[in-house]
């Protein structure tokens, strides 16, 4: 099994059990609210809002066809974890309702009538969304006080944002430079764009050169540059991985993602470039 494929396969089963845990604390509140259970729910790491123009006040949505209520981890976590959870659940919870029928809600829907009320008005007129913000409020209160939810609260919390002491940030970046991936990927990138690489560099070069206006920067500038290229031209996988390694020790970080179920201290690291990779925390920092 490649590294890239282990990396995502560990990755997705923190995320899902995680899940699956939520959804264990959503289906039990359906019983106590009197509401068919949600087939499943789905916590996810990408940011996601219902209201996404009209204030990201719900982290997540419903889908009828799957009975289906998704919660995105990063928009929770920008409200706060408890706060966040309870309204959106609460939310999809009344849609949930709308969709299959109970005494939590007035209105009743179906994904054809819900297709063509989405169509005809703007997202806060819609009848079954004027229901449900009108209700969400005590509904949120309610799940707040039900038995589990503090618990499951924290579980998707310990997913964003785990409670674990890690290395300094740097030792952990700097650990992941050393990942086979980026030599893959590079590599990848030298097979793709093959005679290309370079006069694409070098044009690059040219472009940043002219809107320098310090002549002393630009001199420091395309004297790196020109090292660049000189490597570039003599091992173009080389020096394309030591500019992902750079890129990487720049990015951002997006998550710390930690699997809850490892028998091991599995740690993910997800950046704002896009690059997501696991570590290995029992000999200290080692990329997956």
């Amino acid at each position: 099994m490649s590294w890239d494929l282990r990396r995502s396969l560990l990755l997705w089963e923190a995320v899902e059990e995680v899940s699956l845990k939520l959804a264990e604390f959503v289906r039990r509140a359906c019983g106590a609210l009197g509401l068919e259970p949600v087939a499943s729910v789905l916590v996810s790491l990408e940011r996601v809002y219902e209201d996404a123009e009209y204030g990201r006040e719900i982290c997540g949505y419903y889908d009828p066809a799957g009975r289906r209520i998704v919660v995105s981890a990063p928009c929770v976590a920008e409200r706060g974890f408890e706060e966040g959870l309870s309204t959106t659940l609460a939310h999809e919870l009344i849609h949930h309702c709308q969709f299959t029928g109970g005494g939590l809600c007035e209105l009743s829907l179906n994904p054809d009538l819900a297709a063509k009320v989405g169509g005809a008005l703007p997202y806060r007129l819609r009848p079954h969304e004027v229901e449900a913000y009108s209700k969400q409020g005590e509904l949120a209160g309610r799940l707040r006080e039900l038995e589990g939810f503090a618990e499951a609260a924290r579980c998707v919390k310990r997913l964003y944002s785990p409670e674990v002491v890690l290395p300094q940030l740097s030792s952990i970046l700097e650990a992941l430079t050393r990942a086979p991936a980026l030599q893959e990927s590079a590599r990848f990138i030298a097979d793709l764009v093959g005679g290309e690489l370079l006069p694409a560099a070098r044009r690059l070069v040219e472009k940043f050169s002219q809107v320098i206006e310090d002549e002393s920067a630009r001199a420091c500038f395309e004297e790196k540059a020109a090292s660049y290229l000189e490597r570039m031209q003599e091992d173009p996988v080389s020096a394309s991985a030591e500019k992902m390694q750079r890129e990487l020790l720049a990015a951002r970080v997006k998550a710390i993602v930690v699997n809850p179920g490892a028998p091991q201290l599995h740690v993910y690291i997800v950046t704002s470039n896009g690059v997501a990779v696991g570590c290995d925390m029992r000999e200290g920092v080692s990329p997956l």
